[in-house]
């Protein structure tokens, strides 16, 4: 068909046409020497090869199937911890569970009678293979209005040994006050991730030691832990109980050292609950 309009419109005619003039012009300014690669031909075949053995690998590591772990239960965490009792659950419905995307979920309140100190402990378990944790401190008090007056490190107590734990004092916004108008008091912070005896303090760290895990696998899981004291003792009044409204402050240095009481004594238990494998410690 193309042959037969080029005929019937003289495209023919033209394209030979101009065929003849070019060959004349190489005639008159003489042969163009063509372009050439200077330097050797690259040899593709190795690089090549490293990526389809990449490929392959991908392949391999994200299609095998997810090791089985029976996973932790970490509301088997005991309800008397040295000094500490609890003042039952704070919320562990099964929405809020969905909300942490949670394999296991804890939120309780702990008291210390001596001295009324409370702490006011997370725990959100994720088996092998699962990825980001909805809550962290450092971003979500910003997001609902706290501020955040101190940021830095501490030492926590796990597997019998000095851990490094994150560390925080925030002030509630002056919106949010008490009962009776009272401000919110302030609060001391501190959490860490927990792998078997493994921890980490650093969430983008905690995060590629989980990438990591689809190579090499970690039947543990990891478990969030995050220990919160208000800076105001806890008093019974009648069967309740509430903020002392006598003025009374506990310094951060006295919460933090509370945080470290109580894990120091629930040690062994919270690593047993939350370990799956001990095989790997």
């Amino acid at each position: 068909i193309g042959r037969i309009l080029e005929r019937l419109t003289g495209g023919e005619k033209f394209y030979a046409e101009q065929k003849k003039l070019r060959e004349e012009r190489l005639v008159a300014e003489g042969e163009v020497e063509p372009w050439r690669r200077l330097g050797p031909t690259p040899n593709l075949n190795r690089p090549m090869i490293l990526l389809a053995m990449a490929a392959a690998l991908t392949v391999y590591f994200w299609a095998r199937p997810t090791p089985y772990v029976e996973g932790a239960d970490v509301t088997q965490i005991p309800t008397q911890i040295g000094a500490w009792r609890s003042l039952g659950d704070a919320n562990d419905s099964e929405e809020v569970m969905k909300k942490q995307n949670a394999d296991s979920y804890l939120h309780r309140n702990y008291y210390r009678e001596s001295d009324g100190m409370m702490i006011e402990l997370l725990v959100v378990y994720r088996k092998f293979g699962r990825r980001d944790f909805a809550h962290r401190p450092d971003q979500c008090y910003p997001s609902a209005g706290f501020d955040l007056l101190q940021q830095d490190a501490t030492t926590l107590t796990w597997n019998h040994q000095d851990i490094t734990a994150r560390h925080l004092v925030a002030a509630a916004p002056p919106s949010r006050t008490l009962a009776d108008g009272r401000p919110f008091p302030k609060m001391t912070t501190t959490y860490f991730f927990a792998s078997g005896n493994k921890t980490e303090s650093d969430f983008m760290k905690q995060q590629l030691w989980m990438a990591l895990e689809r190579v090499f696998p970690n039947r543990n899981g990891w478990t969030f832990f995050r220990l919160n004291s208000y800076l105001v003792p806890i008093v019974k009044r009648d069967r309740a109980l509430d903020f002392d409204s006598s003025g009374k402050t506990f310094t951060d240095a006295e919460a933090l050292a509370a945080q470290q009481d109580f894990l120091r004594s629930g040690d062994d238990e919270l690593r047993r609950i939350v370990t799956t494998d001990t095989t790997a410690n």
